[in-house]
């Protein structure tokens, strides 16, 4: 019959105590103090494993979003690609989402500073920030393709003309982003297990301290990063944190405007 390791210290103990009745003499046996300190020393070493585990958890979280930002950033510049990282719509505490587009920027909004001609391919915007040479706009719903981004004036060279506009149309980036198949389920996922319904660590974003819930980390083709959250372009640290559920011990990924990362 199969004996638990505590039923075989049990068994020693009662083999120590047996011997020990065939003397007069009272107290432990050698033999009992010694399973004794066995036993603690293992306990112990659970207890040990059981906290380091917990930490382990912890920084295989890290590792495995600071990868995934790596990866994307590599892969944006080698396929050139523009890369958007944000959380699992679907799964936002637990997984993150790696898209592709065509090389161009994240997203852009922005209005007509003054009205465009039937056949005007230039337009005048309050900003271009954010606009970038290879996107693809909607002016009031008609698309068209940017050819250059001219910052001095704040005006965007289009590939063909939108119609007559008039001032305050919306003028905003037209994206048809994908997921890339490089990254795998486990690679997305923070935790080890992807299926685990009591996970072990939890993601949260921050900017300036302050958690946000539409956080994103564009990467454009040549390796450059920028910060959104639900308004637009953010110019502060994202700092991507990640709690230990059974803990409440916190690692984070910070991640800088232009690429820089650390914890």
């Amino acid at each position: 019959m199969y004996k638990t390791p505590f039923s075989k210290f049990h068994s020693l103990l009662l083999l120590a105590r047996n011997s020990q009745r065939a003397s007069p003499a009272s107290g432990y046996t050698l033999m009992e103090l010694v399973v004794v300190m066995v036993m603690i020393g293992i306990l112990s070493g659970l207890a040990i494993n059981s906290g380091q585990w917990n930490e382990n958890s912890l920084k295989y979280s890290q590792d495995r979003l600071q990868n995934a930002v790596k990866t994307a950033r590599t892969r944006a510049i080698t396929t050139t690609s523009t890369y958007r990282i944000n959380a699992d719509p679907n799964n936002p505490n637990e997984a993150i989402q790696v898209q592709k587009i065509r090389s161009g920027s994240c997203q852009a909004n922005a209005t007509l500073r003054q009205p465009s001609l039937a056949t005007d391919t230039t337009i005048a915007l309050n900003s271009v920030n954010g606009f970038a040479i290879g996107d693809r706009v909607s002016v009031g719903g008609t698309q068209a393709d940017v050819l250059s981004v001219n910052f001095g004036d704040n005006t965007l060279t289009l590939g063909g003309a939108v119609g007559a506009k008039a001032t305050g149309t919306k003028v905003e980036t037209v994206k048809n982003w994908r997921n890339d198949g490089v990254f795998l389920a486990e690679d997305l996922n923070i935790n080890k297990k992807s299926a685990k319904t009591d996970p072990d660590v939890r993601l949260t974003g921050r900017f300036g301290g302050t958690a946000v819930t539409g956080w994103s980390i564009c990467i454009n083709s040549r390796g450059l990063v920028t910060l959104f959250n639900a308004d637009g372009v953010v110019n502060s640290n994202l700092e991507l944190v990640l709690t230990n559920t059974r803990t409440n011990q916190e690692a984070k990924v910070t991640v800088a405007p232009g690429g820089a990362m650390g914890n």
